[in-house]
């Protein structure tokens, strides 16, 4: 093993990378990026992303502006969210279903982001849903559903993904709301989607990230994003904010839309490195603290430098020890 001797420290939901000197023996490191707490990018490194991008704690930053944060450099490959509308539940890109059918009112509590701009959930019946339809879709492809949710007083809803042709194929996650702390208590596949994953996660001014991950079937093309904000009792209400959508496998940060789908692009990290040939250590975690690890030899030519990888799997937070 090439980092025989090296002793890597990797803090949850962190990223490292160490590049090693040329041709060392001792594998001696030649660069010592810190960035978790870092004001700005340390010399020798050079960033750009040419979108506006938010953190999870919905800090939002300017194109090319590195998301640096107490923990590190949020880092994440280029994602779509084409849900349209996402916190505004009552436009009329968000159908109001049900026997109720289902109600939403405008703008009745502060968002994660600081803003008045969570809207109210509720309906008469436990079957009333508030969706957006005809998303498009891949087939067999795995995608990720977040919404974030504060409760009023209801005692159970529902995040759903549904296949828009046969709806049949649905996941759907129950999420326990009559406590002081959400819980997943129940995640269901009946047709021929496929069930990945369900979790729930603090996040700012109250509210709790729902987080959703499946796998469409053969024949999937469009899907329906759904909410059940009454499930579990008729009558009874949330606040929601940020719907969104994304393929891929992991969490990512959020991404706010209006009347169309929005773009975050990709960031771009380089290390600048003389002409030769380097070994590099990658140790990457995703958010949820697991750790892979990655021993690549790379050559540089004409000063090019290094692109830091978003090859597995993101988001993630990038750190130097």
């Amino acid at each position: 093993d090439g980092a025989a001797g090296m002793t890597m420290v990797t803090l949850p939901q962190a990223r490292s990378f160490t590049v090693l000197s040329p041709n060392d023996p001792a594998l001696i490191p030649s660069g010592d990026y810190r960035l978790a707490g870092a004001a700005s990018l340390p010399s020798g490194l050079t960033y750009g992303r040419p979108s506006q991008a938010w953190d999870y704690e919905f800090n939002v930053y300017a194109n090319d502006v590195p998301r640096l944060t107490a923990t590190g450099l949020l880092y994440e490959a280029a994602e779509v969210n084409p849900v349209v509308r996402s916190s505004a539940f009552d436009d009329a890109a968000w159908v109001k279903s049900g026997v109720g059918p289902a109600t939403v009112i405008a703008d009745q509590a502060t968002a994660p982001d600081g803003t008045l701009t969570a809207d109210e959930l509720g309906g008469s019946d436990v079957n009333d849903t508030v969706l957006q339809p005809a998303i498009d879709c891949s087939a067999n492809t795995t995608y990720v559903a977040a919404l974030y949710i504060k409760n009023v007083d209801a005692t159970e809803i529902w995040l759903v993904v549904r296949d828009q042709t046969n709806g049949a194929d649905v996941v759907f996650t129950a999420i326990d709301v009559s406590g002081s702390t959400p819980i997943v208590s129940s995640l269901t596949a009946p047709g021929a989607y496929i069930a990945v994953s369900s979790s729930i996660h603090p996040a700012p001014q109250g509210f709790w990230r729902v987080v959703l991950i499946v796998t469409t079937d053969a024949d999937a093309s469009q899907l329906k994003y759904e909410i059940r904000p009454t499930r579990g009792t008729a009558g009874r209400s949330i606040y929601a904010a940020f719907a969104g959508l994304r393929e891929g496998t992991q969490q990512a940060s959020p991404i706010p839309t209006d009347a169309s789908a929005v773009t975050r692009a990709a960031g771009n990290l380089n290390v600048a490195l003389a002409d030769g040939n380097y070994d590099i250590l990658v140790e990457r975690a995703d958010l949820n603290g697991v750790v892979t690890k990655a021993f690549s030899d790379v050559t540089t030519t004409l000063g090019a430098g290094w692109d830091v990888p978003i090859d597995m799997a993101y988001p993630y937070l990038l750190r130097q020890r």
